[in-house]
């Protein structure tokens, strides 16, 4: 009698433990059933449920803890976009004055160099304050139609393209005669310079809209 009751015992222990298991199972797999089902092809790669982000660097397991990071970074996104925008607004100047100098002869080397280090540390924070939009946790519900956020994201591709080209037009255009690909198609470091600068009057007033 005392067998047959410890084989009981011993049975349905394995058998709890196997259900068990499985609820801890079930459990694991719908631990992430509050993502969106309509993520961008980046949102997935970076916050799907075998993301990059997700699975290296940092898991929240909780929508919750997901949505209050992606407030957070995007609080910072705007914040360093408001010092971006004053960096990429005195950079315009500057580089206005730099041209206006150049045309009527007087280049000012001391303005150029400020030119140029400004320049590249406006290119870092843009970057930074870029990432911080770019690798934030998607959003759990997102809207239809044409709205701020998309607004501010179509103008994004616009500013984003014109930082990408700025550094390459403002290095070529003083050293444009050293180079035969522009001496073969007739391009001059004023060319380059013009183009520098219109490029980068579009890329401050499409970061203001952004911004605003």
């Amino acid at each position: 009698m005392k067998i047959k009751i410890q084989l009981i015992y011993f049975f349905s222990s394995i058998i709890l433990s196997a259900c068990f298991l499985y609820c801890q199972q079930e459990i694991h797999e719908d631990k992430h059933a509050y993502l969106p089902k309509n993520m961008t092809s980046w949102e997935r790669m970076m916050w799907g449920k075998n993301g990059l982000i997700r699975k290296h660097i940092y898991d929240p397991g909780d929508p919750e803890k997901e949505m209050k990071l992606r407030v957070n970074m995007l609080q910072t996104h705007q914040k360093l976009g408001l010092l971006t925008l004053a960096m990429l607004s005195n950079q315009s100047w500057m580089g206005w004055e730099l041209n206006d100098g150049i045309e009527s002869g007087n280049r000012d080397l001391a303005l150029q160099k400020r030119h140029k280090i400004l320049g590249m540390s406006t290119f870092a924070v843009y970057m930074t304050t870029a990432g911080f939009s770019l690798f934030a946790p998607p959003a759990q519900k997102k809207k239809k139609g044409l709205y701020s956020i998309k607004l501010h994201k179509t103008l994004a591709w616009i500013h984003f393209t014109g930082m990408l080209v700025q550094p390459w037009l403002g290095m070529y255009a003083g050293k444009a005669n050293k180079y035969a690909f522009f001496k073969d198609n007739n391009i001059s470091g004023d060319d380059l310079r013009s183009i520098h600068n219109t490029m980068g009057m579009v890329t401050t007033v499409s970061f203001s809209l952004a911004f605003l």
